[in-house]
């Protein structure tokens, strides 16, 4: 340890406080006082918790672990907790020291997560003196501004990308004049998922499922922890599912970035539909599989469905609905010329998201990598 320096347990050089305050409690309070929760600023009120600049950390929730700086005159909800540094240590110097403690492995819980002080608290982190505190966190402060100016630029790049393939694929499969529109349950077999027992899902037994958990927007998840009995194969054989179909969730559906729609892995050839989950077959020289995939990531699929499901509950899409769901019917050889031309850009788009994905990644692998060396006092 550098001289000077001291190991300090974290609760000894900042203090914590809670807030009361719930966001239903807000409605009718309105003011000039910013007050904010885990996603940022919520609105402005007539009051305010401190009158100076504090740190605050999400300690229940999405997002646990996260730590901020605020500004003077202004709140948090209860969802957050106030940390305040002690005399003797300055504000900056302990937000950069939270920052390098990785609080989220402090999380209890499984369905709502939290995190205490009395836990990370009791971390010991080595302090120095408060004039090479104020040294430490002005080269953290420059240099944390040249990684999220490059991150955020990372960040637009990716929003960009997707902004893009969006934008052609709204004007690609917008319906034009001359263009018959069907109904999917015309173009496609539907098979809708079975009811299969909870007992029944064991580790040891032989056959996949494919589960609601299964599928994301645009992306087939691959989780086969617990599978069924192989009976299951010649008892429900309707529902038994291969590589070529395409797999739809038909609840927790509606989500901010799309349908939930996946195309069957190869190793799922085989495997059983599980319930909340319906399959589409395509009839052969009718409807190609890429067609309709790249159709369910359209705005088109997704204001259809908004408009056959309650949002304000767990959403449901019905089979019926998705039967009757109008799409686009272009003639064979005119679908594959257009997911000729969406495959192109979506591989373009592909390459752009991994290098800003990539250079995210090392942004904050970086901030990691310089908050230890600021805090084994090698800056």
């Amino acid at each position: 340890m550098k001289e000077g320096w001291k190991m300090v347990k974290l609760k000894n050089i900042c203090d914590k406080a809670s807030s009361n305050v719930a966001q239903k409690d807000l409605d009718n309070n309105n003011g000039e006082y910013p007050i904010y929760g885990a996603s940022g600023f919520i609105k402005k009120v007539d009051f305010f918790h401190y009158d100076k600049p504090y740190i605050g950390i999400v300690k229940d929730g999405s997002g646990v672990g996260r730590v901020n700086i605020y500004p003077a005159n202004s709140s948090l909800l209860g969802t957050l907790q106030y940390i305040l540094p002690k005399t003797g240590y300055e504000l900056g110097f302990v937000y950069y020291a939270l920052q390098s403690l990785n609080l989220s492995k402090y999380k209890v819980g499984a369905a709502i997560p939290h995190i205490y002080f009395r836990d990370y608290g009791e971390k010991e982190l080595s302090v120095p003196p408060l004039e090479e505190q104020h040294r430490i966190v002005s080269i953290l402060d420059a240099s944390f501004e040249k990684i999220d100016a490059l991150k955020k630029n990372a960040e637009e790049n990716l929003k960009n990308a997707k902004a893009l393939f969006q934008q052609v694929l709204a004007q690609e499969l917008k319906p034009k004049e001359g263009w018959v529109e069907k109904k999917l349950q015309d173009v496609c077999e539907i098979i809708n998922g079975y009811a299969f027992p909870s007992s029944a899902f064991k580790k040891n037994n032989e056959v996949k499922v494919i589960k609601i958990t299964n599928v994301g927007v645009g992306k087939f998840i691959k989780d086969d922890e617990n599978k069924l009995p192989q009976h299951y194969l010649t008892d429900v054989e309707n529902v038994i599912i291969n590589e070529l179909d395409i797999v739809v969730a038909l609840t927790r559906t509606i989500i901010a970035e799309g349908l939930k729609v996946a195309i069957v892995p190869k190793e799922y050839d085989g495997a059983l539909l599980n319930q909340r989950v319906a399959a589409l077959r395509m009839y052969p020289k009718v409807l190609l599989r890429e067609y309709l995939y790249y159709y369910f990531q359209t705005k088109y699929a997704k204001e259809y469905v908004l408009s056959r499901v309650n949002t304000l509950m767990q959403p449901n899409l019905s089979i019926k609905d998705l039967r009757d769901m109008p799409i686009p019917y272009l003639p064979f050889e005119t679908q594959q010329h257009i997911v000729r031309i969406l495959d192109t850009l979506s591989e373009k788009c592909r390459r752009l998201e991994e290098v800003a994905q990539q250079t995210i990644r090392e942004c904050d692998a970086l901030k990691q990598s310089i908050l230890r060396q600021a805090f084994s006092g090698e800056l």
